[in-house]
């Protein structure tokens, strides 16, 4: 299923320290005719970011060393039109909530399901 006739024109940006999370997210998206690059840390994230623009970025809330939020804070002040999909575990929870002040265009709670995953991306790209 390909989730957008354009998907070779962006670069999806995922930020999540579940190696196995990332593998399937990326795992997803490119068999839907996306681009996406992953990442287990913010901070390696942000490094990446002189390389190239992401279309969209998916970042887990909940994350070890820089936060979610600062990730979130960093890329909207770098790029401010580049949609933000944040994903939770524990919605309503400080981090989740810091994440949608930070700029996140989409909270997805999990678990969740990939078509929705998907229709929220191309949501976001259109």
């Amino acid at each position: 299923m390909d989730a957008s006739p354009n998907a070779t024109e962006a670069i999806i940006a995922i930020v999540n320290d579940d190696e196995a999370i990332l593998d399937a997210l990326q795992l997803l998206l490119v068999v839907s005719g996306w681009e996406a690059r992953t990442y287990k840390t913010g901070e390696a994230f942000v490094d990446d970011l002189s390389e190239y623009t992401p279309g969209c970025l998916i970042i887990d809330s909940h994350l070890q060393g820089l936060s979610s939020a600062d990730v979130a804070r960093t890329l909207s002040t770098r790029y401010s039109d580049i949609p933000i999909i944040g994903m939770t575990a524990r919605p309503g929870s400080r981090l989740a909530n810091d994440l949608v002040s930070a700029s996140a265009d989409v909270m997805l709670t999990k678990p969740v399901s990939a078509e929705h995953i998907l229709s929220k991306v191309q949501a976001v790209m259109s």
